[in-house]
């Protein structure tokens, strides 16, 4: 916040000249382009590491629609000075914009909002303390999040529904170790395994082609213990 103080109504009366807007110090200090062809004001960055020579970087400050360019007048019955800047405000719009996982914030727009007020002279009665007149004007900075149904994300397609398979369901083809694991289901398979190792070797010499099923059907890994462990038995 600022202020001017008036400790008159004449004082005041002599500030409140019409002054265009561009011109009072609180505007000329933002040292914007009123008479800019495409309107702008002024840049601002879309992004927090805009390049100076990188146009599309930049998005341009407007003047709000609804402002008017005003200035200030004394109205002598009321004794006050109306069309007094009492905000400017610049209302940025935003939005997420890139991968759904790592968004960024770009800037889309951004516009100047000037609100003006009436200062009116205070009217004290005789006292020891000054009976001053101030005239408040304020800067702000908004920021609007667009709307989640307009925000800028890439597509992302939804994730697959994955179907719970047996943990054998490619074997023979994908053999899986499973010695270390002391779950119950791969107790089951090791029992499982070992069963029809037992019936393959149970089977006579001659039945070649059942042999040949079986065995499809086993790991690898579990074919081989089979015949490491009849090997050695066959030694002893």
């Amino acid at each position: 916040h600022c202020y001017e103080e008036f400790e008159s109504a004449s004082a005041l009366q002599q500030w409140c000249t019409p002054t265009p807007l561009p011109q009072l110090p609180l505007i000329a200090a933002l040292n914007l382009s009123w008479q800019s062809p495409d309107g702008a004001l002024a840049y601002v960055g879309a992004y927090g590491d805009a390049h100076p020579g990188a146009l599309a970087d930049w998005t341009p400050l407007s003047l709000a629609p609804d402002t008017t360019l005003f200035e200030r007048e004394w109205h002598a019955p009321s004794q006050s000075c109306r069309n007094v800047l009492a905000l400017f405000e610049v209302q940025v719009l935003y939005a997420e914009v890139g991968s759904a996982e790592y968004p960024y914030k770009k800037v889309l727009g951004a516009q100047l909002k000037l609100t003006a007020q009436t200062v009116r002279a205070r009217r004290c009665v005789a006292s020891t303390t000054p009976c001053v007149t101030r005239a408040f004007s304020s800067a702000a900075t908004s920021f609007v999040a667009l709307s989640e149904d307009g925000r800028a994300y890439d597509f992302v397609p939804p994730l697959p529904k994955l179907i719970k398979l047996p943990a054998d369901f490619f074997s023979p083809f994908v053999a899986t170790d499973d010695s270390t694991d002391s779950s119950t289901g791969a107790q089951g398979r090791r029992a499982r395994r070992l069963r029809q190792v037992a019936q393959q070797a149970a089977q006579p010499q001659g039945s070649t082609a059942g042999s040949f099923a079986v065995i499809a059907s086993i790991p690898i890994a579990a074919v081989l213990a089979a015949l490491l462990g009849r090997s050695l038995a066959a030694n002893t």
